[in-house]
């Protein structure tokens, strides 16, 4: 009888716990239903020109520097886009994603945010904003946007531009000397270049106050 007692206690409390869980997943679900509906009107952020400086020839005709190409495609934006409706933001999930992926789920937060109040706004916020800094912080390459008059980082009003791929940097590099800034892309990491802890160190030791990521892109 003891024995039977006990078995039938524990079926009572599995039979408790998967009631829990389908309770919490139906209240998931309808959290991100009605948050979909409350931002149904709103498209997905896009990247913005990397200055608003407007380049003229020498007749003053206005030319447009090369345009920066999206990095995350719609098909993307489609299918990682709908994870800022999520009450509590998997960090698991942020470690398949690619640092552009990452910085484009939380511009879309921020923004989303002021159209409507997302659930755990400022906790989910943080769970990828630390995701992102891990991953500067712990990078095996980086690149630098040079200033050639100074020798020194390229500041960008007081923000140190950093990348975080070398494409990036090359093409917003494009994109600045077009405006006739006088830049360059130093890596770190790479082979025969300065280790990425030594940037960071160095920024620390010039007092710079920040770091723009990927300045061009999201």
């Amino acid at each position: 009888m003891g024995l039977f007692g006990l078995l039938g206690k524990d079926k009572k409390k599995e039979a408790e716990k998967l009631a829990n869980e389908r309770r919490a997943d139906q209240e998931r679900e309808e959290i991100v239903n009605r948050q979909m509906k409350e931002h149904e009107k709103l498209t997905w952020p896009q990247i913005k020109p990397i200055s608003p400086v407007r380049v003229r020839d020498g007749q003053g005709n206005e030319s447009i520097p090369a345009i920066l190409t999206d990095p995350v495609s719609k098909e993307r934006k489609d299918e990682i886009g709908p994870m800022v409706f999520q009450p509590q933001m998997n960090s698991d999930t942020l470690r398949f994603l690619s640092m552009q992926e990452l910085i484009f789920i939380l511009t879309t937060m921020e923004t989303f945010q002021k159209a409507a109040p997302l659930e755990n706004f400022e906790a989910n916020r943080r769970i990828v904003y630390n995701e992102i800094i891990s991953r500067l912080r712990d990078a095996d390459r980086i690149f630098i946007m040079m200033d050639l008059t100074t020798g020194y980082p390229y500041l960008d009003h007081g923000h140190t531009l950093v990348y975080s791929e070398e494409e990036f940097a090359r093409a917003a590099a494009g994109v600045l000397t077009a405006q006739y800034r006088r830049v360059s892309v130093q890596g770190y990491g790479g082979e025969g270049e300065p280790a990425v802890s030594g940037f960071f160190t160095f920024m620390f030791y010039m007092g710079a106050s920040s770091l723009l990521l990927d300045n061009g892109y999201y």
